[in-house]
């Protein structure tokens, strides 16, 4: 059979038995789910048990890649990665989240495509530590003794590519390799990927890494018409403030006085050493940075810079140190927000003398104390005394400490066991931040337009309209100058899991006005490389019906509206205000109002109703599942 924009074959392997297969990928399931985390959540509901251990060796990884990976679209390059999480969402009892989780690759996602496969399911265990070689048609699990334990991600990636150039690899560091539930992967050098659980499950398998390379290529249907279409959306791309933020970006900080003057907007350029991205990509929108002086001159920092900023809240006065901090992290393979958040919280509860030094293994840590914060990632990585509370999660510190960090001012935003990225209490209570409570990968955000404060109705109704969203569905969402959060939700997460099932980049997409990628443009695109007509409709159908996929997956494990709950700063943040020098901060909506308990139990149900679920349970229901062709999820009377 030929295919087209689809490489045609998905690769089993089991590292228990070290034998490998693989399959002809099913087009009517490709053209039900296209790809990405479609199919890899098709795929995983057959093949993940209920309720099994996510460390065991049942637990499937998939490696899952998007029909316009290969096919020179820019921006598509995000690759899938589906396995049951690690992380505890239950602090009363055991509940693991399934989680979609997407990263960019400079050269992993079309080497995969390019060596035949759309899909790759590693199931088992090794009995040592092992690397995955695929070289085209040639499958072998390599020894990876000189890897384990003794080279960081950066070490691993760099000596698996001089091994074999031109091949894209996917590594866990030394947090991966002791199951830290919030290790991650790095691909490329350049993106991380399973924060969630990928990596420690990858550590599980005893699998230090993943190395592709594939000297084949990606059919097209209509060569002549997608370059075409390619040199119009790269001439959008260019237009956009996405494109230009590169020129800006160490202005764009917002610090109070005294950190600006500590972190002044000149260290972005003076320890910028390169910019890189994923393959075709205008933006290139990872940046590398040198610590060049100071006890940690040589330092390097690869696609986090961001993060440096974040030093402030560990009162780390020295950027320099800041940034060592995140370039350890990224070394490690280590979620830095997660794990410096809870750095953070044993050094406040320790300055105010909540813990002695006995709690945390002698130390006696405070702020600013970069030398002391080193040693608890340490720890917390290869999982020592202390280390290994914290590497246990958000709720085994509340146990160990007796305080619970989601309602301690000096813990943190958790939803669902896990550090949420945006903090709507900084921002507002918008799709974005809303996203983090419902989405099926907890704490992550979705990327809507309203990411970006202070934006006219009009500009968000006409974004809507590239979201393929009917009149109708407009008319519920809008109302004069205001939008429903709950609702207008449900149709970003339809509209993303487009991006992600076809493998583009949402920089290419969401974020930023016009979109450069439109439902309308992305059916054009789909239907030129593969030859599969369809429209912007049938792709946010699409979408929905994989939406609803990973919500089963969910359902499930035991997940209902109940574990759907505001992150307890937030909470709090409803009836007692931060305390801050511009005055007292209330939770508010994005038109600046006052969320109520109530007013967010409202957002809950209108968001379960436009799903069409139950709205007491938020379970898909059996006539929303049939209608989306899904009878097989469900035993329909």
């Amino acid at each position: 059979m030929q295919y087209y924009g689809y490489a045609g074959k998905i690769l089993y392997i089991d590292l228990t038995t070290g034998q490998y297969r693989t399959e002809p990928l099913d087009m009517s399931m490709a053209k039900k789910f296209i790809g990405g985390c479609g199919i890899g959540e098709r795929l995983l509901y057959d093949i993940l048990k209920p309720g099994i251990d996510p460390l065991s060796p049942g637990n499937p990884i998939i490696i899952s890649a998007g029909p316009l990976i290969g096919t020179g679209v820019p921006g598509a390059n995000k690759i899938q990665m589906l396995t049951k999480s690690t992380v505890t969402a239950d602090r009363a009892r055991p509940k693991y989240f399934v989680p979609r989780a997407s990263g960019g690759s400079r050269l992993f996602g079309i080497m995969m495509k390019n060596a035949g496969y759309d899909q790759i399911v590693i199931t088992g265990q090794a009995k040592k530590p092992v690397y995955l070689k695929i070289l085209d048609d040639d499958v072998e699990i390599c020894n990876a003794d000189d890897l384990w334990g003794k080279r960081d991600i950066y070490e691993t990636t760099n000596e698996l590519t001089n091994r074999h150039k031109g091949a894209g690899v996917i590594a866990i560091g030394r947090a991966g390799e002791n199951m830290v539930p919030f290790a991650l992967c790095w691909i490329d050098h350049i993106s991380h990927i399973g924060r969630n659980g990928g990596a420690a499950i990858m550590g599980s398998k005893n699998l230090k890494a993943i190395l592709i390379r594939g000297t084949k290529r990606v059919n097209v249907w209509n060569s002549q018409r997608l370059k075409m279409l390619t040199a119009k959306a790269i001439r959008e791309a260019m237009k956009t403030p996405r494109y230009k933020m590169r020129q800006n970006i160490g202005r764009a900080w917002n610090l109070p006085a005294e950190w600006a003057n500590l972190y002044p907007y000149r260290i972005f350029d003076d320890t910028l050493i390169g910019w890189s991205g994923c393959r075709g990509c205008v933006f290139a929108c990872k940046d590398s940075h040198e610590i060049k002086d100071g006890e940690f001159a040589g330092g390097i920092l690869k696609s986090r810079f961001w993060y440096t900023l974040n030093g402030r809240r560990l009162g780390l006065k020295d950027y320099r140190h800041a940034m060592k901090l995140v370039e350890v992290c990224n070394r490690y393979g280590i979620c830095y927000l997660t794990v410096t958040a809870m750095i953070r919280f044993i050094t406040r509860l320790h300055e105010r003398g909540l813990i002695n030094r006995n709690a945390i293994d002698g130390l006696e840590p405070s702020a600013g104390d970069i030398n002391t914060y080193l040693e608890l990632v340490e720890k917390t990585v290869v999982r020592d005394g202390i280390g290994d509370s914290i590497a246990r999660g958000w709720y085994a510190l509340a146990d160990k400490f007796g305080i619970d960090p989601n309602t301690d001012n000096d813990g943190d935003q958790i939803e669902k066991g896990c550090t949420v990225f945006f903090d709507a209490r900084l921002s507002s209570l918008n799709p974005a931040t809303f996203a983090e409570i419902v989405n099926t990968k907890p704490g992550a955000e979705l990327h809507p337009i309203t990411i970006m404060p202070n934006l006219t109705i009009d500009s968000i109704r006409e974004w809507c309209r590239g979201l393929a969203m009917s009149t109708e569905e407009i008319g519920r969402t809008f109302v004069a100058d205001d939008f429903n959060t709950g609702r207008l939700t449900k149709h970003i997460e339809d509209g993303e899991c487009v991006y992600w099932a076809l493998g583009t980049c949402t920089t290419w997409s969401y974020s930023s006005s016009p979109q450069v990628y439109s439902l309308s443009m992305l059916a054009n695109l789909y239907s030129t490389v593969t030859g599969i007509d369809t429209t912007a409709d049938e792709l946010k159908r699409i979408g929905e019906r994989i939406w609803n996929m990973g919500k089963m997956l969910n359902v499930r494990e035991g997940f209902t509206r109940a574990d759907d709950v505001l992150p307890g700063l937030w909470a709090k943040a409803i009836d007692e205000p931060i305390k801050t020098s511009k005055g007292d901060v209330y939770l508010k909506d994005y038109f600046g109002r006052l969320v109520t308990h109530a007013s967010f139990e409202k957002m809950l149900d209108d968001y379960y109703d436009e799903h069409g679920w139950d709205i007491k349970s938020g379970i898909p229901t059996k006539h929303k599942l049939a209608e989306l062709g899904l009878e097989e999820l469900v035993n329909l009377p």
